[in-house]
């Protein structure tokens, strides 16, 4: 796959990602487990992050945000006892950023 082909695809990982919880769902078949299949996106796309970063696709701001987004995502998949995301824990974690 060409870096601009990968740049795509990164796209339209990150507008699926942005969604509202019920337009994923609308997006998806129904057996589809959709926050299962959310984080396993993120995670697929940030793969080819970085080769996307050498090739100058994102300003260095927009490589903070993505950065802090998916360390926001992958300590909630380490938390998965959070139940609350207005707990205590939740609040410290990000004001941390």
């Amino acid at each position: 796959m060409n870096v601009e082909a990968q740049y795509n695809t990164f796209v339209e990982g990150l507008k699926m990602i942005a969604l509202p919880y019920e337009d994923q769902v609308k997006s998806m078949e129904n057996f589809v487990d959709v926050p299962v299949e959310i984080t396993s996106t993120f995670q697929d796309i940030f793969l080819i992050f970085s080769q996307l970063i050498r090739a100058n696709f994102f300003s260095l701001d927009a490589i903070a945000a993505i950065i802090i987004a998916f360390n926001h995502m992958e300590w909630c998949l380490r938390n998965i006892d959070l139940d609350n995301f207005s707990d205590d824990n939740w609040r410290r974690r990000k004001l941390s950023y």
